[in-house]
């Protein structure tokens, strides 16, 4: 069935085509050919009135069931494939009013002062603590529990950002903050893509 309708389309546009060439030749004749032959051509490219294709039972898909929730379920699939391993802290870095959990996963804030060497990499005016491993390429993707939290501040910066003094806002930082509000957030993600920039 469908190869006859093709057929059939195919036939159509072939004289389609014909018809238009044909006009385009007397278009470009004198004025007097034009209208003599003008009543036979119009006959000629007069299409017959054909009623609406119908669309065979099965012939659509069902947009809403396929692609509606597509980006969901190859997300939902994607977590299956891709393992999530955590943001290791490097506690070398770390401001010392924060502490870092032994296993080196989360942060809080103790508001003591704790007796820490001043290293260069440690921050000392700014509540802040890296990453143990950075990255230089790609698209990067963290979910930050904060449930616990009524207060955090969570960001991305790099590596050579300043860590010593005030300067450290003032480049190559992004960075979000919550204070108590009435709805508490869980979780926050977080997603870095390098090469376009933060």
């Amino acid at each position: 069935m469908m190869k006859e309708k093709l057929e059939e389309i195919n036939t159509h546009i072939s004289a389609l085509s014909h018809s238009i060439r044909d006009m385009e030749e007397m278009m470009n004749a004198s004025d007097v050919c034009f209208l003599k032959k003008f009543p036979v051509s119009m006959e000629r490219v007069q299409i017959s009135s054909q009623p609406d294709p119908q669309t065979p039972s099965g012939a659509l898909i069902h947009v809403p069931r396929y692609l509606g929730n597509l980006l969901f379920r190859v997300w939902k699939k994607m977590q299956d494939i891709v393992q999530n391993t955590p943001v290791i802290l490097d506690p070398n870095t770390a401001h010392p009013d924060l502490v870092v959990s032994d296993d080196r996963t989360s942060v809080k804030y103790s508001g003591n002062k704790q007796p820490l060497p001043d290293n260069p990499e440690r921050f000392d005016i700014y509540d802040c603590v890296l990453a143990s491993e950075g990255f230089n390429s790609g698209t990067h993707c963290w979910d930050v529990e904060v449930k616990e939290s009524s207060c955090w501040s969570l960001g991305v910066t790099t590596a050579s950002n300043r860590r010593k003094g005030r300067d450290f806002y003032n480049n190559d930082v992004w960075s979000v903050r919550y204070g108590q509000f009435e709805q508490d957030l869980e979780r926050v993600r977080v997603y870095l893509d390098y090469d376009r920039g933060m």
